[in-house]
């Protein structure tokens, strides 16, 4: 027999759908640092350009996501048995990465909004997915 949940998934659904929403803003759709360049541009585009500079030496980054999901998929049995807990140092992470994004916005600097992207990624293990325990 199948059982009641207790837990209501709308506000997590909704406060995972905003979050998706501000931080896809943040590094698809916001100017951040202008670089070499006279105006701001995305840290999405930035990244794409490095991707073609010298000669496409670093066009392989594309197929690193394809990749990892398809390493995630092949080995998702092992994932199976996992309970996801959540811990409040992941929300300290958020607000950290938070603050790192905004200084790298004030000083111009896109490298640091790229570091703020690795603690955002951090954050979503201890935080928004929970740490996991067998």
């Amino acid at each position: 027999m199948l059982e009641k949940r207790e837990t209501n998934w709308i506000p997590w659904a909704l406060m995972a759908g905003v979050a998706v929403l501000v931080f896809g803003y943040m590094y698809f759709g916001f100017g951040y640092a202008t670089g070499y360049m006279e105006s701001r541009a995305t840290i999405w585009h930035d990244v794409k350009k490095g991707y073609t500079m010298d000669a496409g030496e670093w066009a392989f980054g594309y197929f690193v996501p394809p990749v990892v999901l398809v390493l995630l998929w092949v080995t998702r049995a092992r994932f199976a048995g996992l309970q996801a807990k959540s811990s409040w140092l992941g929300l300290a992470v958020i607000a950290l990465a938070c603050f790192v994004y905004f200084g790298g916005y004030r000083a111009n600097e896109k490298y640091v909004g790229y570091a703020s992207g690795q603690l955002r990624i951090t954050s979503r293990r201890d935080f928004g997915c929970g740490c996991c325990s067998g």
